[in-house]
């Protein structure tokens, strides 16, 4: 009984070590935005909304980010239409190195990672998703190990909105024998 119990943990232990084993971690981007920040209204004065309200947006740290080897981001806004006119709003979700102090000035290497947008009638009401697949540019961002993120919500067109942030998700996919250097 002993032997079987044995095997089985060596079992486990190594299907754990496998070359083939791919981890997943999911961040909660969300999580960073302070409550008061993740609702709000909007208008066409005002313009746009930042998450979180921080130009350098924020920071995540992902030692041996090496290891990824892809991912998506997935956000989802509700997003009622308060005004007198037909609305348009977009979510820009914005990526940089670490050391960028403003990811919304198009310097320092940050960039648009992608953006969605929803059309809304007066009095009416939407769900703005966006998902993103980490390819191209932004795998090769984060797998430098820390980059930074944020969030752009605007008023294209129309003149008042309400909305409130359900969902800022960013999940990576690591294979951890990537970090192994080849001989």
């Amino acid at each position: 009984m002993r032997k079987v119990w044995l095997l089985m943990a060596l079992g486990v232990v190594l299907t754990a070590c496998s070359g083939r084993t791919v981890y997943r971690l999911e961040v909660d981007v969300l999580s960073f935005v302070p409550e008061t920040d993740r609702s709000g209204s909007l208008s066409l004065v005002q313009g746009e909304a930042r998450l979180p309200d921080d130009p350098a947006g924020q920071l995540i740290s992902l030692p041996g980010g090496e290891a990824v080897e892809d991912g998506r981001f997935e956000a989802q806004v509700q997003i009622t239409n308060t005004g007198t006119l037909p609305l348009e709003a977009t979510l820009e979700i914005r990526l940089g190195p670490a050391g960028d102090n403003n990811l919304y000035d198009g310097t320092e290497g940050d960039f648009a990672w992608g953006s969605g947008s929803i059309q809304i009638q007066t009095g009416e009401s939407g769900t703005l998703l966006l998902n993103l697949d980490l390819t191209g540019a932004a795998l090769d961002l984060v797998q430098q190990g820390q980059f930074r993120i944020g969030a752009r919500l605007g008023i294209d067109s129309g003149d008042l909105m309400a909305y409130e942030v359900q969902a800022l998700d960013l999940t990576l996919r690591l294979r951890p024998f990537r970090l192994i250097p080849a001989p």
